[in-house]
């Protein structure tokens, strides 16, 4: 999938006003609509599950979610997917990438669907999001520290980790 303006084939602009400001609000809500896009792509094409971690937080503790193969954690190889830093998701190597050049090479999708082929169990982190910044809280990621994938018998396991995201599980 590539985006493209809605009245031809013509590639997507950036800068349609001649406000900087407006530009930015037009990209930011793009980038919102491409987030539950690939969503919704991780959910159906890919087949993988959303998971809310920590899995037992408390009613003021900040939450998210991650995107996890059936039996992940039970595979003989195990994939981790981490997006960088910013305003990428789980599932987005880069926004900019997407809108310019396609789901092929800005979406982490085709790393998913290649590591399936071989029968890895696939985790695909969002560590950039929490469900108290939708609230307005600013407190600190929490999420992001706390990613650890432990128990798994998994006989290898390979990161794949984009840019400086400073979220390495331990």
């Amino acid at each position: 999938g590539k985006l493209v303006q809605i009245n031809g084939d013509e590639p997507f602009i950036y800068n349609v006003y001649k406000s900087k400001e407006d530009n930015k609000k037009r990209y930011s809500a793009i980038g919102k609509l491409v987030e539950k896009e690939i969503y919704r792509l991780l959910e159906t094409e890919c087949d993988l599950d959303r998971v809310p971690i920590p899995i037992h937080a408390g009613r003021n503790d900040p939450t998210s979610f991650i995107f996890m193969s059936k039996g992940a954690l039970s595979q003989k190889y195990l994939l981790i997917i981490i997006h960088g830093a910013g305003a990428v998701r789980a599932g987005e190597w880069s926004r900019r990438l997407i809108l310019e050049e396609g789901l092929e090479v800005g979406s982490q999708i085709p790393y998913i669907k290649r590591a399936m082929e071989y029968n890895y169990g696939i985790i695909v982190t969002n560590t950039n999001y929490n469900i108290s910044e939708s609230t307005g809280s600013r407190r600190p990621n929490l999420i992001r520290n706390r990613l650890l994938f432990v128990n798994s018998p998994s006989k290898r396991s390979a990161i794949i980790q984009s840019s400086s995201n400073r979220t390495v599980p331990q």
